[in-house]
């Protein structure tokens, strides 16, 4: 019938399928619902029916007690006509409960039956693929996990077995540590393939899923509303009809009810509906391989950790490699923990660092539109939710939290925290775990379209980590400065004090940082892992050499006991100006929170000579690695003692004047920095 059509239209119609690939819950309750209403209008026309059969049985009792008169004449007949007519009411109201009873509240209460069934098992279904891929990714993670420490505990074993051939073991003690090498190495072995196999494992469970079972299941959900809302209309328009044969004297606005009736659209209900609760669907990209990255433990075994009378433990371990290998946390389409997906982030220098999110006010912005947003703040030169989520971090003292960028926050409460910043709204004073506005730091960084460094200077940043200073005045005028603020406040987090607590040193926050200051243009995994080392060392660089702002906390809320112990540390340095590049001016005119550095002419500049470097003692007893110009008479150097470090290509160095010269310590602390003056 004509009711029953669907509406013509030229709007893109909108399925569930596509534009609520994650609203299940919603439509799982939108279902619930929907059978609740259904059961409401069950009860009203049984009501209904009850009021008609009680109104036909009064009308009948009247009739009994007042159907007869002893007039007789003019009287007699006109009451005889008005009893025909209150009997003729009764037998109408008898009518309308058998009509209304058999077809209109009978055939909702069975459709109440019906879909309550059926919306139990399209609710069960939908529960039941979801949790086949989130089994299938759990046990994806544990594989991955499984694989990563035995690996680790084969290269433990191997180094073990070396180290004792190198300091003579008894040869018992040799076999014993090689058929440990052995095995450790055999169950590595085990471990790479199960983990291979499982990631494939887990693409097809996710492909189907993808492709044919929670698109079937969101498409028969769509059908249950359609179908629901069409039967609801079908019953609506039943009762208007038994009305409508109702007997002139008894019809009251029937057209009326009709019209509004007959207006009741499913289709348009049901595109309401999805564009309220609009999101798209998002294809997850396929799971890749991420190999064991070794050599962290070799550089434990040169720093004399696995020697005859000392074991090694997890912290030592961890204290080596440089960096806390962060857990594995990536979101799948569930919304919950996950394993890296290939592209959508970068793992260790990988080779990008894609927004996961469509651009908004804030994140997945270019930074020099990003900019341009913000002219209601002319003397915010940086990008203001950098600067809002650094307070935030300081606030809530960041620098002294054990771990802090590397542990990684609750999903929800990142999710958040970068919803209502990209809303534009920066009044964050609920936030109470300084993890949520590290962890949001860190995906506005990684979010940008493009590296603070540009693609193209990739390969020669990497190659010449240690002359990262001569590469600044290179790079484009929004991204010089962002990137130096951010340096700045990083050099906060490696004050000596604050790293004994957050055991965050240099090298480590220059391995979490690096993704998102360089990012390898090459797509193979085995390029990107050969930049990682490059990368880490070009950012620890700019963290030791860069010069401090003139204002050491940035002009960030941080309390004032460390604000006063940041600003003693940085007076208690003297500090000299090592030869600097030929710096743009529009870089080096940068106003408050960045601080102002002197424009350099290139004419005006002494050569670099690396010659005119040695390596002094810092305040307070701490062997730093620093460097600064040695005196015209020195008669030592870097070319002639092959011990000392490499010099910074050009850069702010630090130095304690009256303090000797003298070979420069083997492993600096992982607090120490050198910065400019």
């Amino acid at each position: 019938s004509a009711w029953m059509a669907n509406p013509a239209g030229d709007v893109d119609t909108l399925k569930f399928s596509e534009d609520l690939w994650d609203g299940f819950e919603i439509l799982c309750k939108r279902a619930e619902v929907g059978v609740a209403s259904c059961k409401e209008v069950a009860r009203f026309f049984r009501k209904v029916v009850l009021l008609e059969e009680e109104h036909s049985k009064a009308l009948s009792k009247l009739l009994q007690k007042f159907g007869t008169l002893e007039e007789r004449g003019t009287v007699g007949k006109s009451w005889e006509g008005l009893v025909g007519y209150v009997e003729a009411l009764a037998a109408i109201h008898t009518a309308l409960t058998t009509n209304i009873t058999a077809n209109v509240e009978s055939q909702v209460s069975l459709m109440v039956k019906d879909f309550e069934a059926r919306r139990r098992q399209l609710v069960g279904d939908g529960m039941r693929v979801r949790t086949e891929l989130k089994e299938a990714i759990d046990t994806l993670k544990k594989s991955q996990t499984r694989y990563e420490k035995l690996s680790r505990e084969a290269e433990t074993a191997k180094l073990e077995h070396n180290a004792a051939i190198e300091i003579d073991e008894p040869p018992s003690a040799i076999a014993k540590l090689d058929k440990k090498a052995y095995k450790a190495e055999m169950d590595a072995v085990t471990a790479h393939e199960e983990y291979k196999t499982c990631i494939v494992v887990t693409n097809e469970v996710q492909d189907s899923y993808t492709r044919d079972k929670f698109p079937k299941i969101l498409n028969e959900l769509e059908n249950f509303e359609l179908t629901r809302i069409r039967l609801l209309k079908a019953n609506m328009y039943n009762y208007v009809q038994i009305v409508q044969d109702t007997p002139p004297r008894l019809e009251f606005d029937v057209k009326s009810l009709e019209g509004v009736i007959d207006a009741i659209n499913p289709e348009q209900d049901i595109q309401t509906f999805i564009k309220d609760n609009r999101s798209p669907k998002v294809v997850p990209p396929s799971f890749q391989f991420e190999p064991y990255v070794s050599g962290k433990l070799e550089l434990g075994k040169r720093r004399g950790f696995f020697t005859k009378s000392k074991a090694i433990s997890k912290e030592e371990l961890a204290s080596i490699s440089g960096v806390h290998s962060p857990p594995i946390s990536l979101r799948s389409n569930l919304g919950g923990p996950s394993l890296n997906h290939a592209g959508a982030t970068r793992h260790a220098g990988g080779a990008s660092l894609a927004a996961t999110t469509p651009p908004g006010h804030n994140f997945g912005l270019p930074l020099d539109d990003l900019m341009a947003r913000q002219k209601d703040k002319p003397d915010m030169e940086v990008p203001y939710v950098m600067f809002v989520l650094a307070n935030s971090i300081v606030q809530l003292r960041g620098y002294t939290t054990e771990g802090i960028f590397r542990v990684p926050a609750v999903v929800g409460e990142v999710q958040n925290l970068k919803k209502q910043l990209d809303e534009r709204n920066y009044i964050i004073h609920h936030v109470n775990d300084v993890r949520t506005p590290a962890a949001v730091l860190k995906l506005w960084l990684r979010d940008m379209p493009a590296p603070l460094i540009p693609l193209d200077m990739y390969e020669e940043c990497i190659n010449h980590p240690d002359k990262a200073m001569q590469f600044l005045p290179r790079i484009p005028y929004h991204n010089a400065k962002t990137l130096i603020w951010l340096i700045n406040f990083l050099q906060l987090f490696i004050v000596p004090q604050f790293v004994d607590t957050s055991k965050m040193g240099a090298a480590n926050l220059a391995m979490i940082f690096a993704p998102a200051i360089l990012r390898c243009p090459s797509n193979d995994p085995a390029v990107m892992l050969n930049g990682v080392a490059g990368e880490k060392r070009f950012v620890e660089t700019l963290l030791n050499t860069l010069m401090p702002a003139s204002d050491p906390s940035l002009g960030l809320s941080m309390n004032s006991e460390d604000d006063q112990f940041v600003r003693e540390f940085v007076a208690g340095l003297a500090f000299t100006a090592s030869p600097l590049p030929s710096l743009a001016p529009a870089i080096l005119t940068v106003a408050a929170p960045i601080p102002k550095l002197p424009t350099l002419g290139s004419a005006a500049l002494p050569s670099c000579d690396p010659s005119s470097w040695t390596t002094v003692r810092s305040p307070r007893g701490m062997q730093v690695d620093v460097k600064a110009p040695a005196p015209a008479s020195s008669s030592t150097s870097p070319r002639d003692d092959p011990s000392a470090p490499p010099a910074a290509a050009g850069g702010w160095m630090r130095v304690r004047p009256g303090v000797p010269s003298h070979p420069p310590p083997q492993a600096p602390l992982g607090g120490s920095k050198t910065v400019p003056s």
